[in-house]
């Protein structure tokens, strides 16, 4: 195909217009959207049906077995993942009893009184150190929604959901600090690309996560919460 163009100097030209239609027709189509929401450590520890998530999986971390399409990954000492999380967990971490470096982890725990901690071993190390983790929570069927609870988070890492950096995570509403930071949720907007990871962390910070809670499959996918304070799904 082939287009007369009049250029600026008066001559007529011919641009040929076919690799521009097939370079178009190449491109990869939009990235599928993501509604991310929070809600702030003001309602910590709210029955999940007070916060929109009546109906998923909870995972809480109190013993060795991850909840049934739920995996976990910690990053390898460059910050990298290997996209295989493990359905089970390497230990298991008391923050009030079970940390010999202090209790800065002991607001973490939202029931029972078990956490999931960003390193390797699951278990505490010097708060100084560097090797903090960045965190992958895998669901490789997918999920409509996944939820999770977290605890100093004090730097706005960069969400990555299904691959895709999301952004950082306080252009979300999410607060940063050494106390409880509150719940982070992720939503599918459409059922052709459903949540099967959530990964954030690094650069030596040292946090908690807790009470994961997702729904499994295709299940139902929620349009977008009205607010960021008081979370309600309203579904199509």
């Amino acid at each position: 195909m082939r287009k007369m163009i009049e250029s600026r100097f008066g001559m007529t030209v011919a641009v040929l217009l076919w690799p521009l239609l097939l370079g178009a027709a190449l491109m990869p189509s939009p990235a599928a959207a993501f509604t991310v929401e929070f809600i702030g450590a003001d309602q910590w520890g709210v029955p999940d049906d007070q916060l929109g998530l009546a109906g998923g999986l909870v995972e809480d971390f109190e013993d060795y077995a991850l909840a049934p399409g739920l995996t976990v990954e910690i990053a390898d000492s460059q910050g990298q993942f290997s996209g295989q999380g493990s359905g089970v967990l390497p230990a298991l971490f008391n923050p009030v009893s079970g940390d010999p470096f202090g209790t800065a982890f002991a607001a973490g725990v939202w029931d029972g009184s078990r956490v999931l901690l960003n390193t390797p071993t699951n278990q505490s190390q010097n708060y100084g150190s560097q090797d903090w983790r960045p965190v992958a929570i895998y669901v490789p069927e997918g999920a409509a929604w996944i939820a999770l609870a977290s605890q100093q988070v004090t730097v706005s890492h960069a969400l990555v959901v299904n691959g895709q950096n999301l952004g950082r995570m306080d252009s979300y509403g999410f607060i940063t600090g050494p106390g409880p930071n509150g719940v982070l949720i992720v939503r599918a907007d459409s059922p052709d690309e459903l949540v099967t990871s959530i990964s954030f962390g690094g650069r030596g910070d040292a946090f908690t996560i807790d009470h994961v809670v997702f729904s499994p499959g295709s299940g139902e996918v929620a349009v977008q919460a009205a607010s960021w304070d008081a979370v309600r799904a309203i579904y199509r």
